[in-house]
């Protein structure tokens, strides 16, 4: 399956600046975090957010949305699947980041 937008007759293999991964380690913490969730109703619908709690300062923490759903049994089982996939992945995290 080819994606429409993707180019994949590029070749230049050219090298990013070093300011493009600065995003990364100022989010370097959430790789050492608390993983939380937060199931909120909003105008008749769920909003799903994941919550990242640092383990060096608990008042610097990360709120970051996902998504919506209509039904609360659904949006608690996705928000506890989020919860799961993002400790899973935190060794990961830790290793891209240093």
């Amino acid at each position: 399956m080819e994606l429409p937008i993707f180019n994949y007759n590029y070749t230049n293999e050219g090298k990013g600046q070093k300011k493009d991964l600065e995003v990364v380690r100022d989010e370097r913490w959430l790789g050492n975090s608390l993983v939380g969730y937060m199931v909120d109703e909003q105008n008749g619908e769920w909003l799903i957010s994941l919550i990242f709690i640092s383990n060096d300062n608990p008042l610097k923490f990360a709120i970051r949305r996902l998504e919506r759903h209509h039904s609360v049994e659904k949006a608690n089982q996705y928000s506890m699947l989020s919860q799961k996939t993002a400790r899973m992945l935190q060794p990961c995290y830790q290793s891209f980041s240093n």
